[in-house]
């Protein structure tokens, strides 16, 4: 059977309000692979019928039935004794093949994966079609028909694997991404077969995922796990219903059966179980010189959810058959996570303005005596070049600018008003070292998750079908911007991070006869991932059209002048000081359609696409 594909694809990017620049960018491809199917990445059956001679049996009546829901498909094969059958759920299937003067043939157990086309091939023997031949369909079929190769995770694996919780969300279904061969890399950015990061393709239900920022990341609008069937891993993509993405991750949504059927469950992790190790956080030398062990981490985590999924009781369609499936899907998921690793904060003496301590060789003439090669002097506190005229507050004495303090000790008469106020803030330390000397100054920092979802599928006769799907997951996390520091005031580097993902996707499938059949899929995605300093408002007048204290550094090499740099900017490190906002919205809309002809041997299949991606991205957290 041949085959001849055309595909459509256009791409249109704007992102609002954005340090880019708006975007326009239209694709087009056309060209023609050996493909039975080059449209939506959806599931189906394909085969040819022939007789004892080997000749093709047409008008031969094909009858495809989903074990599960008794739901049926129909097809009437060419004038080449083809058949083609597609907008099929996930799951096994048995087909029967009918035709005036041959036996009635049944393939029992032929699997239908996600994304791809089962081929279900028979010979009718001649015979009354009273008289039926059942065959059972190999478990597992190598699909000849594309050029694709993938890996399909199947649901038993899904089930049965246990997948752990962990990194602060629930279980995610794209962690078995790293199950198929050739991907590299994490959940954030990946490669799948050698790609480049963010180009891998993400479909539901055989419709694409857009996204105007990161595609291919998954994590903050991943559907509950327990809603997904089955994955497929496509490493190489030559069909042309991919497009040009550096691999695909395509899912199937859960359906319900003719039976009502779910579960419920608890995954937990507990510290209660851990061993206390050598050194816990928290632990170090007190005042008094004695070490002091920090107690263990307190980490528990909870997932729990449940799942069901059944038949919706409404009149029959045809039959006594149901028409109407659903699937509900929902999770929750809560930690205590630990505050890990001591901070640093000034000594009390240093907040009085003596920085002695940071010499060990002592000082001569006022001078520390710490070098390393004789030129540069290490550890000496030197007056600011700019500390002149109105800088100097009343009654300070101090050496000319740039010159060293004496001693390493600034007078308290020196210090300014706005320094004045600041200091009070700084808590005492715990330990006496001058690195690392305060616990963290929050014992858990929580994160809450729920994540829902469900499913409805919609049969029309035997001649469409709708498939419906919902979800949202919604993350929010108390975290750290600088070094955990919670003072609860203007010190403060408490981060709150919202994140909400939230999408539907909507396919439609009709046939119009054997030959010409119609599929169609609509996708919206919205996400959120925001940033939020927990403390706002400033109280000092220098900054009081900022909503968080500018965090300053100084820069300098040892024996030089250091002059403040990095104000509530980005360090050269890449740590973020004076946290203040980060708000990031994007919205996707995706839609494909695809008609499929089959005449005789040849299959012929248009498509087309259409994405839509807004980006509102105000960030500023270095605002401060």
């Amino acid at each position: 059977m041949k085959s001849f594909c055309v595909f459509l694809r256009g791409f249109v990017s704007i992102p609002i309000k954005s340090c880019l620049s708006s975007g326009l960018a239209l694709g087009l491809l056309l060209f023609s692979v050996p493909s039975w199917l080059c449209a939506q990445g959806l599931s189906g059956i394909t085969g040819a019928i022939t007789d004892d001679s080997g000749a093709a049996v047409p008008g031969a009546t094909v009858t495809v039935t989903n074990t599960a829901t008794n739901i049926v498909h129909t097809a009437v094969t060419t004038s080449q004794g083809s058949y083609y059958i597609t907008d099929l759920n996930p799951g096994t299937y048995t087909v029967k093949i009918e035709k005036a003067g041959f036996q009635t043939a049944v393939l029992a157990g032929v699997n239908v994966f996600v994304s791809q086309t089962a081929t279900a091939d028979t010979t009718l023997k001649t015979g009354a079609t009273t008289t039926t031949v059942e065959v059972t369909a190999p478990s597992i079929t190598l699909q000849t028909d594309e050029p694709n190769l993938g890996t399909v995770i199947q649901s038993t694996i899904l089930e049965e694997v246990p997948t752990f919780i962990g990194g602060g969300r629930d279980r995610q279904i794209d962690s078995y991404l790293f199950l198929a061969p050739g991907v590299t890399g994490n959940s954030f950015s990946h490669r799948i077969n050698g790609g480049i990061d963010f180009q891998n393709e993400v479909m539901f239900n055989g419709v694409v995922i857009a996204q105007a920022e990161t595609q291919g990341f998954q994590t903050i609008y991943n559907p509950p796990y327990e809603l997904v069937n089955e994955p497929d891993i496509i490493t190489t993509n030559f069909s042309a219903k991919y497009g040009f993405a550096d691999g695909v991750a395509s899912y199937r949504f859960k359906s319900g059966t003719n039976q009502l059927h779910g579960d419920a469950f608890e995954i937990n992790r507990n510290s209660y179980f851990d061993a206390p190790g050598v050194n816990p956080p928290g632990s170090g030398f007190n005042a008094n010189g004695v070490f002091v062990k920090g107690p263990i981490p307190h980490d528990v985590e909870n997932n729990f959810g449940f799942s069901v999924g059944g038949p919706v009781w409404l009149p029959k369609l045809y039959d006594g058959r149901n028409k109407t499936f659903f699937y509900v899907s929902a999770d929750w998921y809560r930690v205590n996570a630990p505050a890990t690793g001591n901070l640093t904060v000034p000594t009390q003496a240093m907040v009085g303005g003596d920085f002695s301590g940071l010499c060990n060789s002592g000082f001569t003439g006022g001078v520390c005596q710490d070098r390393d090669s004789g030129s540069h002097v290490e550890n000496q506190i030197y007056v600011p070049p700019n500390f002149t005229g109105a800088a100097v507050p009343a009654g300070c004495t101090a050496p000319a600018p740039g010159q060293p303090w004496a001693g390493d000790v600034i007078p308290t008469s020196c210090f300014s008003k706005l320094s004045s106020s600041l200091l009070p803030l700084i808590p005492k330390p715990t330990f006496a070292s001058v690195n690392n000397n305060l616990p963290p100054q929050v014992s858990i920092l929580p994160t809450r998750q729920t994540n829902i979802g469900f499913t409805v599928d919609q049969n029309f006769g035997l001649t469409q079908a709708f498939h419906f799907a919902w979800w949202r997951n919604k993350w929010n996390n108390l975290g750290c911007s600088v070094n955990c520091v919670f003072f609860n005031n203007e010190f403060s580097g408490a981060q709150i991070n919202p994140n909400l993902g939230t999408g539907f996707i909507l396919t439609y499938s009709k046939t119009f006869s054997s030959s010409l059949v119609m599929t169609a899929g609509f996708s919206w995605l919205g996400e959120i991932n925001n940033q939020l300093n927990t403390h706002t408002g400033v109280s000092f007048p220098g900054v009081a059209q900022s909503s968080t204290l500018p965090f300053i550094r100084f820069n300098g090499n040892a024996g030089q002048l250091a002059t403040p740099s990095s104000w509530g900017m980005q360090a050269s490190g890449g740590s973020l000081f004076g946290e203040t906002f980060s708000l990031n919205r994007k919205l996707g809309l995706g839609f494909d359609n695809n008609w499929l002809y089959i005449h005789g041997r040849n299959t012929y299949n248009f498509g087309f696409e259409i994405r839509r991606a807004y980006q509102d991205d105000d960030e500023c957290q270095g605002c401060g």
